[in-house]
């Protein structure tokens, strides 16, 4: 049996192949603004703890604590990325690479995961496959309206990047589409974030539990 696990820093199909399709975003410089949304600086760290959330929006803890810290930083096609390295459930290691790219942060990729100012434009858009059938397409873009976020480290106002998740043949007890979401405080970095599993109703969040960061 397939697992499919719905992320918004990256759609992840197991065993699947993803499309990426061309956007075209023009960034309004605003550097200083985006930084402080997302604080590249080496030995920042963050540590979250996971949450079963129901489809009535009901949260139960889980066992599992992620954490990530800037590790270093790499030239990749001459421009400076910094290593996030840690956990992240359900995966036993993470690494991914981020810069600041005029108003966005983007991963090694190039795909745009963060917008201090353009809320407008869809950022980013993907398609996985699997063969030639659709599993799913994958549409993000970043909303101003979310109210504050409470995580065990605090209460946070947000800025908030969603994915609308479309599958073209999902199982009967889901919506469809569905929705992700990554949300930033100024400061201080990624402070929730959701995903799920494609059969199940439910979802996981992940709240900020403890963090360091130097701006």
């Amino acid at each position: 049996m397939r697992t499919i696990i719905i992320t918004t820093a990256m759609a992840i199909a197991l065993f699947s192949c993803k499309k990426d399709e061309p956007v075209i975003v023009t960034p309004k410089p605003n550097v200083v603004e985006t930084e402080s949304y997302m604080p590249l600086k080496i030995g920042n760290y963050w540590i979250y703890k996971n949450y079963d959330k129901d489809s009535q929006g009901n949260e139960t803890e889980r066992a599992e604590i992620d954490s990530m810290y800037i590790s270093r930083d790499t030239l990749i096609n001459g421009n400076t990325f910094y290593i996030f390295e840690g956990t992240n459930f359900p995966l036993a290691k993470s690494y991914t690479a981020l810069r600041d790219s005029g108003d966005c942060i983007i991963n090694n990729n190039g795909k745009i995961l963060f917008s201090s100012t353009d809320f407008t434009n869809i950022l980013n858009y993907s398609v996985v496959m699997n063969g030639s059938d659709t599993v799913y397409t994958s549409t993000g873009k970043m909303y101003n309206s979310t109210p504050q976020i409470s995580t065990p480290a605090g209460l946070f106002s947000v800025l908030n990047f969603k994915c609308e998740i479309f599958m073209p043949h999902p199982n009967s007890n889901v919506q469809n589409p569905r929705f992700t979401e990554d949300a930033y405080a100024k400061g201080i970095g990624k402070v929730y974030k959701s995903f799920f599993f494609a059969s199940a109703p439910s979802f996981i969040v992940k709240k900020l539990l403890r963090y360091h960061v130097s701006n």
